[in-house]
């Protein structure tokens, strides 16, 4: 935590070989706030008061050091300086206060450098060509299709998730189709180009901006790009992309998912729509972790590493009640897998993320069925109204059914900390996300849905 210097209000005085030069403060109050500046006064030999003005505590001691070396210098004669002059001088100083050099140090250093240039060279352009002969010497030339070979064997090496590598290597890949050449003759302004030809939304360009940042630090890292300097992507231009804003499925839909997903995926569609757990969360959720009365999210199947407790809602305890077995994972294939295979223990970690990941897709597949049979059923001459009503605009909404429990809840509770402890999230996100984004009738209606064998559920459809 940085401190801010608390400026002087007492005259200070240097006085040194007889000859005396004061610092004296000057406070000046507007607004509300207090002002400080400086005046840096001495007397000359002949008796008259000289002063010069500084902004700062540290340029008034740098003023009155000078000062009192050309007294020492000139036998107590000291130059007067014009006001663009003094100017001139104080930029100086605060340009060598950013450097962090002092004014002497800064003109020593360059009149050095200036006795090697030859004639008509710059000191800057003698140092761009330096680092550029430096930068050839230290960086080791590599194609970017064999920088993007390395970098996936490092991510496979270093044990990152299997879901995380194939999303990267389909990144990478369309980077190392596009550039055909050194990576160090890679600029900032064909990335971009880049990226604006691929015909993606912004959020992609973003990640594939992210990937390839991450590709150029690799490079750093193995000598094959300069370290300590910014590279190519890391100068290319930021993208932001408005984030989305959160779609949750109808009383009606949601209605439909829950009685017609595949029976293998109903317990984990009934406890999404209706406790709001994560994918993750329920992947490696147990039979055992549902009690009567509420729902044990451990800290280890967590996102955020924290244990919640969630409550069980009566319709779903009586969706539940539908589920014949109830033994083992809420989805039985990680137990089926891991039984069948004899696993290092230091493996096991990995092949279970491999599993979910297998899992997420086959989920992603069968939401999607489910969703086409809706809507092919409603196209049907002798389809219902309400099959009709409920398959208009029905589509598979990304992580819908998590989003569906949390909008409806909102306007239940009206209580945004308890919906936030309840999903796991912050009040921040609830706030911006999920509330106002269904209305309290819609959310009854929700809430009331049922199995088909009890007969208040208005919402149910037959198989």
């Amino acid at each position: 935590m940085s401190r801010k210097r608390k400026k002087s209000t007492k005259t200070i005085r240097i006085e040194k070989g007889g000859h005396s030069v004061s610092i004296i403060p000057n406070s000046r109050t507007a607004n509300g706030k207090t002002y400080t500046s400086y005046k840096v006064q001495w007397t000359t030999p002949t008796g008259e008061r000289k002063s010069q003005g500084a902004k700062t505590l540290e340029l008034a001691k740098e003023k009155a050091a000078a000062v009192r070396a050309q007294i020492k210098a000139k036998g107590g004669v000291v130059a007067t300086y014009s006001p663009q002059q003094v100017a001139v001088i104080e930029s100086a100083l605060e340009t060598c206060t950013k450097a962090k050099v002092t004014l002497t140090q800064a003109v020593a250093s360059y009149a050095e450098a200036a006795l090697h240039l030859p004639e008509g060279v710059s000191l800057v352009s003698a140092v761009r060509g330096y680092a550029e002969r430096i930068k050839k010497e230290t960086e080791t030339p590599i194609l970017v299709t064999d920088l993007v070979a390395k970098y996936k064997t490092a991510l496979r090496e270093k044990g990152v998730k299997a879901a995380h590598l194939y999303s990267a290597s389909i990144r990478l890949d369309r980077a190392a189709s596009y550039f055909k050449c050194n990576v160090n003759t890679v600029s900032a302004a064909e990335i971009d180009q880049w990226l604006q030809s691929l015909e993606v939304g912004p959020q992609t360009r973003i990640h594939h901006r992210r990937t390839l940042i991450a590709l150029f630090r690799f490079a750093q890292r193995k000598n094959f790009l300069p370290a300590g300097m910014m590279t190519a992507a890391d100068k290319s231009e930021t993208i932001t992309a408005s984030s989305r804003p959160i779609e949750a499925y109808t009383p009606e839909q949601a209605a439909y998912l829950a009685g017609h997903m595949p029976e293998r995926w109903r317990a984990y569609t009934v406890l999404a729509l209706f406790s709001g757990l994560r994918p993750a969360e329920l992947f490696r959720l147990d039979w055992a972790d549902i009690k009567n009365d509420h729902i044990e999210v451990k800290a280890s199947g967590s996102k955020v590493k924290v244990r919640r407790i969630v409550p069980i809602s009566t319709n779903l305890a009586a969706w539940l009640e539908t589920i014949p077995s109830k033994k083992g994972p809420i989805v039985p294939i990680v137990e089926k897998v891991m039984k069948g295979k004899n696993l290092k223990r230091k493996h096991e970690k990995d092949t279970v993320e491999k599993l979910h990941d297998r899992q997420a897709q086959q989920l992603s597949i069968a939401l999607r069925d489910t969703v086409a049979n809706a809507i092919a059923e409603a196209k049907k001459p002798k389809a219902n109204r309400t099959l009709k009503e409920m398959a208009e605009g029905f589509t598979v909404i990304h992580d819908g059914l998590r989003h569906s429990y949390i909008s409806y809840r909102v306007p239940i509770l009206k209580d945004l900390p308890a919906v936030a402890l309840e999903a796991g999230n912050s009040v921040e996100v609830i706030q911006e996300h999920y509330n106002k984004v269904s209305t309290e009738k819609e959310a009854k209606r929700y809430f009331s849905i049922n199995p088909p064998s009890i007969p208040k559920n208005l919402y149910s459809f037959a198989a």
